[in-house]
């Protein structure tokens, strides 16, 4: 594993390392895997760059209100970091290069913040719309909006996921008493 990490510019404006050099850089060595920490502005270029560099596994957090609203946020930091593409463009370059968005919401329980997985959709390229097609695979329909199976993979996504090590016996696919299907941890 090699980490590397991004810096702004020192007082007299020298020695700033940009995440897109980082991404350049670590491509260089080949990777099994690119993870960004937090794309914020411009990183989505240099992300979705690397996400579509035929490297499988790359992995980035990103803010947004839901997961479906992750796209909208994709395309305004996209456009803000001056990636010269047609929206349709964007959400194409999105469609191929995400696969999975995995939505966490924080809630205060009283006594600590708790994170918990709310949603999850399998991303497409787009079909019939502008935006990339989805399958909402968990849907926040659980205790407190907690995520609970809603349908199978694509069978691409499901080979997919059964090659890196995921079991569909995880997923408890029999109705449980209204409750929807559990995700067992």
């Amino acid at each position: 594993m090699i980490a590397f990490e991004a810096r702004e510019a020192n007082s007299e404006g020298a020695g700033s390392v940009s995440l897109h050099d980082l991404i350049a850089h670590a491509l260089r060595h080949n990777p099994q895997r690119i993870i960004v920490g937090e794309v914020r502005r411009s990183e989505i270029m240099p992300m979705l760059e690397a996400m579509n560099s035929g490297q499988e596994g790359s992995m980035c957090t990103l803010h947004a209100n839901s997961p479906t609203e992750a796209f909208d946020r994709i395309l305004i930091l996209g456009l803000r970091g001056g990636l010269a593409l047609a929206e349709r463009a964007i959400h194409i370059l999105v469609g191929m290069a995400v696969d999975i968005i995995v939505h966490v919401r924080k809630r205060y329980d009283g006594q600590r913040t708790v994170r918990f997985v709310s949603e999850i959709l399998e991303v497409m390229p787009p079909g019939d719309t502008e935006r990339p097609a989805v399958n909402r695979l968990f849907l926040p329909e659980g205790p407190g909006g907690r995520a609970v199976a809603a349908c199978t993979p694509s069978p691409a996504m499901l080979a997919r996921l059964e090659t890196a090590g995921f079991s569909p016996g995880l997923v408890d696919l029999r109705p449980s008493g209204g409750h929807g299907n559990w995700l067992r941890a």
